[in-house]
């Protein structure tokens, strides 16, 4: 009577499904934000204000716009009080996975007469952002894919010898 009990209880637990291993974890699908020329207009009077400029982007995008805005400032345009609110950064695209599109631009104003600009591509290196492209001209094909850039961000064309081609990359 012991050997049956004991046989099923056996054959129940070698016939039970095995439990399924956990699932590894995935990582979190970038979002992808986009900004009206009102939110995505930063300066270093307004930065401050995160719920009005660039909402949704991470902190520490907003400390590295935050520092070049400022480097700029001090360091191109002397520092002086009438430039302070010249350097501003438009953020038209930005991905929480590290990359981020927009231009880089010193608006004159009374007092301060300096002004330029040009587009800018930034992305995140070794834990950082970093601005990886700044130009007037249209980036080549190979430089947006070999510094893998999306192109959901809002880059989407490049030059590809003289030819300005449409640019598509994930």
């Amino acid at each position: 009577m012991l050997l049956p009990a004991l046989l099923a209880s056996v054959l129940t637990t070698v016939a039970a499904p095995a439990l399924a291993a956990p699932a590894a974890p995935t990582a979190d699908e970038p979002t992808l934000l986009t900004y009206t020329q009102r939110q995505g207009t930063v300066t270093l009077h307004n930065i401050g204000d995160t719920e009005a400029k660039l909402p949704g982007a991470p902190a520490s995008f907003r400390s590295y716009a935050r520092s070049q805005m400022r480097a700029t400032w001090q360091d191109y345009l002397g520092g002086r009080p009438a430039c302070k609110g010249v350097p501003h950064i438009t953020v038209r695209g930005l991905r929480t996975d590290g990359f981020a599109y927009g231009d880089v631009s010193e608006r004159p104003r009374p007092g301060c007469q300096d002004g330029g600009g040009y587009v800018a591509i930034w992305a995140v290196r070794k834990g950082a952002w970093k601005q990886v492209i700044g130009t007037q001209d249209v980036p080549t094909c190979a430089r947006l894919e070999k510094l893998d850039i999306p192109s959901d961000i809002g880059v989407t064309q490049c030059a590809e010898g003289a030819d300005v081609v449409d640019y598509v990359h994930d």
